[in-house]
């Protein structure tokens, strides 16, 4: 499953390809058992600035405030889970069927 909702929020795992020419998710992989979105970041990691580009992406392309996404687990890896709070599941599935990444 590639979104999980709980306790108010919605999760989803993604790896992060660093170094690219411009910030998008690009597909969806399979990672450590887990379906995740495949993101590649221009920023460079350091001093959280690909974290915050991450950030700032999604809360663009999900239309939904920076302050309701946060990078809980992996924040010095590639491999990251992302919450959203105070989001319903409904709304995240929309923005990514909108995006091609879901059915």
């Amino acid at each position: 499953m590639l979104l999980h909702e709980k306790d108010g929020y919605v999760s989803f795992y993604i790896v992060v390809i660093q170094h690219a020419q411009k910030t998008c998710i690009v597909g969806v992989v399979s990672k450590y058992d887990k379906m995740v979105f495949k993101i590649h970041v221009h920023a460079a990691p350091e001093r959280g600035k690909a974290n915050q580009e991450i950030v700032c992406y999604l809360s663009d392309v999900l239309k939904l405030p920076k302050n309701f996404i946060v990078i809980d687990q992996g924040e010095t890896d590639r491999f990251k889970r992302v919450k959203l709070l105070n989001t319903k599941m409904d709304e995240v599935k929309k923005a990514f069927q909108t995006l091609g990444f879901l059915s």
